[in-house]
This record gives C-alpha cells, sequence and structure tokens, in this order.
C-alpha cells in the first residue's frame, strides 16, 4: 500500500528545517524512505542507551544512510539508566533534540508515530484517570516551544497502523531492526500493546473512528481561543474562556507548547487555584519552570525567566565556555541587586572555584571573538565590562523591577509573577 503525507503536513517539511528522530525500527526506517520520496529535506539524529548489543548495528545502520543520502547524523550516546527507564530514555531523547532543534535552528521535529501508539496512549492514560486533552494526544502536527525557540512536532504516519509500515518496508526492501526490548512486559507499554491491544486488532478501524469523533467533539466543547504570543509569555481574554474546565484545558494545552506536561494532582490545584472568580488575581508555580496566572481580563501561561536564564546559561558551560555574555542594557538591573556575587577581578576566594567570565556587549547579535580551545576572550570591541562570578552563586543572582515599571504593571492589575516576564520582554534582550 501507498503512505501517503497530508498537504498541510508537506506544507511545514518543505518551509522548515527538519530534523527526524531515528532509531531504525519499523516505523522510522519506513519514514526516513517516505520522506525521500516526497523530496523533503531533512537530517537524522538517533540515541543509544546502550542496553542492547545490536543497538551498536542500529547506530552504524543511521550513520551509513546518512552518508548515503548526504543527510547529517546526530548520536547521542545516553549515560546507564538504572531505574524508570521508559521516563528517563524519553528525557534523555527529547534533551538531544531540543539541544539539535537550538543549535542548529531545526524548526520542524519529524516523529515517526503510528496510529497503534495513539490507541497505546489512549488507554494507558484511560487506566490512569486522564482528561479529554491527555487521553487524546499524539496530535500529527503541535506547536511546541523550547527556550523561545518554536517548531513543529509532527507526526505523518499517525493514521497508520504498524501492520501497514511493516507492508510498506517489505514491499521496498527497505532494512530494519527489531527491538527485542519491545516484547518484554514489564515495561508498562508493551503491557498494554501485547496483552490488551493484541486483542482488539479486530476493533481497529471502529476504535479510529471513535478517537475522531471524540477530536471533534472535544472541539465543540472547548473552542479554540485567540493566544497571544509575546517571547515567553501566552496569553489569552478570561472572557473566551467557557467556564473553569475551559481554563484548565487552555493552560494545559499551552504549558505543552513550552514543552512541559502537567500532572492530574497539578490540574486539580489549579482548577481549586482558579475557583474564586472574585479574587483580583490568582498564580502559582508549576514545576519551578511554568508561571500560571490570571487576572479579571487575561489568562496567563509563561517560562520563568529565572530558570531561562539559567538554562541558557548551563548551556553556554555546557559547551566548555568559561564566559558568558549578556546584552548591556541588562547591566544596570543584573548588576544592582546582586554585587556581592560580582568581582572585578579573580579574587583569592573564588579562585579555587569554578567561576566564569560575565561580558555586557551593546549589541545583542554580535559575539565577542574567542579561542574556541581555551574559551578566552581574545578580542572584541563591542565588549564594555566585564566581571567575574562564582558558578553557584551565578544561578543565585534575581533581577528587581525598575520602580517606574513596577507602577505601571500595578495599576493594570497584572499578576506579580508575571510582571518578571513582562519587564524582560519589554527589554528585547531574548534575541
Amino acid at each position: 500500500m501507498n503512505i501517503n503525507i497530508s498537504e498541510e503536513i508537506l506544507k511545514i517539511f518543505y518551509t522548515s528545517h527538519n530534523l527526524l528522530a531515528f532509531s531504525g525500527g519499523i516505523d522510522s526506517s519506513a519514514l526516513f524512505f517516505i520522506l525521500q520520496d516526497y523530496g523533503v529535506f531533512f537530517d537524522i539524529a538517533i540515541v543509544d542507551y546502550k542496553k542492547r548489543e545490536q543497538s551498536k548495528e542500529e547506530i552504524s545502520y543511521a550513520q551509513s544512510l546518512a552518508k548515503k543520502y548526504h543527510k547529517k547524523c546526530y548520536v547521542l550516546e545516553s549515560k546507564t539508566i538504572d531505574s524508570d527507564f521508559e521516563m528517563e530514555a524519553r528525557n534523555v531523547r527529547y534533551n538531544f533534540f531540543h539541544k539539535l532543534l537550538l543549535q542548529y535552528d531545526y524548526n520542524a521535529l519529524i516523529m515517526a508515530h503510528h496510529f497503534d501508539d495513539k490507541l497505546e496512549w489512549f488507554f494507558m492514560q484511560f487506566c490512569r484517570g486522564a482528561g479529554l486533552n491527555t487521553l487524546l494526544g499524539f496530535q500529527a502536527v503541535e506547536s511546541r516551544s523550547v527556550q523561545q525557540h518554536h517548531y513543529y512536532l509532527v507526526r505523518p504516519l499517525i493514521s497508520y497502523k504498524k501492520q501497514d509500515l511493516l507492508h510498506y518496508n517489505q514491499t521496498h526492501a527497505i532494512h530494519f531492526f527489531y527491538d527485542k526490548s519491545n516484547a518484554d512486559c514489564k515495561y508498562l507499554r508493551n503491557f498494554f500493546r501485547h496483552e490488551i491491544l493484541a486483542k482488539l486488532q479486530n476493533f481497529s478501524q471502529g476504535m479510529q473512528q471513535s478517537l475522531e469523533f471524540l477530536s471533534n467533539e472535544r472541539e465543540l466543547l472547548y473552542p479554540k481561543v485567540i493566544i497571544c504570543h509575546d517571547y515567553n509569555l501566552l496569553y489569552c481574554k478570561i472572557s473566551d474562556c467557557k467556564g473553569n474546565k475551559h481554563i484548565i484545558h487552555i493552560i494545559d494545552t499551552l504549558s505543552k507548547k513550552m514543552d512541559y506536561v502537567m500532572s492530574k494532582n497539578q490540574k486539580k490545584e489549579l482548577h481549586a487555584l482558579f475557583s474564586n472568580n472574585m479574587a483580583e488575581y490568582a498564580e502559582c508555580v508549576m514545576g519551578d519552570r511554568i508561571i500560571i496566572a490570571k487576572n479579571t481580563t487575561y489568562l496567563f501561561v509563561g517560562l520563568q525567566p529565572k530558570w531561562l536564564m539559567k538554562m541558557c546559561l548551563l548551556e553556554n558551560l555546557e559547551n566548555q565556555n568559561t564566559f558568558i555574555t549578556l546584552p548591556k542594557k541588562i547591566q544596570k538591573i543584573f548588576l544592582q541587586n546582586n554585587q556581592q556575587y560580582f568581582h572585578n577581578q579573580e579574587q583569592s576566594d573564588i579562585s579555587k572555584q569554578r567561576k566564569v567570565s560575565i561580558y555586557f556587549r551593546n549589541d545583542n547579535n554580535i559575539p565577542p571573538l574567542c579561542s574556541h580551545a581555551s574559551s578566552v576572550v581574545l578580542e572584541s570591541p563591542n565588549l564594555k565590562s566585564s566581571y567575574f562570578i562564582q558558578l553557584d552563586s551565578l544561578l543565585k543572582c534575581s533581577v528587581i523591577i525598575p520602580k517606574p515599571h513596577r507602577e505601571l504593571y500595578r495599576k493594570a492589575k497584572i499578576p506579580p509573577k508575571i510582571r518578571l516576564i513582562l519587564f524582560f520582554n519589554s527589554l528585547d534582550i531574548w534575541g
């Protein structure tokens, strides 16, 4: 049979810088050649969890395909995962993909998920007691964001069954690997796959129609609203929301766009928090990362600026740099509340501990010239000030909003935790 990609998805592929999550299995091997047939340009990324001897062959296969078809192949050798393998492997995988998206400016992440995966997800979440938005995960196209970088997570095979992909591979003589661990029912997903869904194969067409009906009814139950986007802040009008359940649905959707998945308990907390419609505002922080708030006019979902700054700084340091550059315009607000951490010269009390240099530059987009071997700044007329700071102290730094801005936000009844996001965004430093 032919495997077709929708026009909507092809439009994304033809106008994006694409990265395919590859494993060498039935699904991703089929998708590799389907994308080739459609003339889609893409690179591939693969993770070696070092759990099976066969994984070395899978890496070699990925690299040989990339070489033959003139693609980049990114390989990550995972650290040993000792517990909760499925969850930790997913975290490793997506962290790797996100780094590649950021570093090489990919704006479409292509996954080889198929209908069987969608069905497994539905039953797993159904048994855990999930809501409609979670049950109907695995959409064909999802808009996501990671550290200010917006991308599409695309699943072009989501309407096809695994058997369809196997038949495609066999018909086109495509090589692929069987992952023997997929037969091990100690993993929850495999239990559902082999013990439950295997017995329902004769009803797959009916189940597919049921999921489509549920998706259509979700649109009636939770109408779409206009979402405003300001860097790392998403917001909409409260008047567009049809009650508390609709608000939680929107928060859940927007959080996923920022790559954060809320738990069932967190949703319950939000429901209780937002039940008081008479309050001037309500707000909370989820996972020390996502700020959720509302006032009488707007519903807000944003990334904590401190968390975002921390991620950006750690990304720099992971690349073995010993210096970080920041825009000159934030020098005053960055230093005024953190003087105790900064030093104009290397002092003895911090010389024995890991430290970094902070440079404040005039232009957001002009980096300093540096030696990549030593990560030492060599030259830059753009740099005006430099300071030394201990790494642990760097992550403790805070910012105080200037009084004029504080008054402006107070009069507009902006929830306090949202004010810092708005202030950072007003500086236009994210570039």
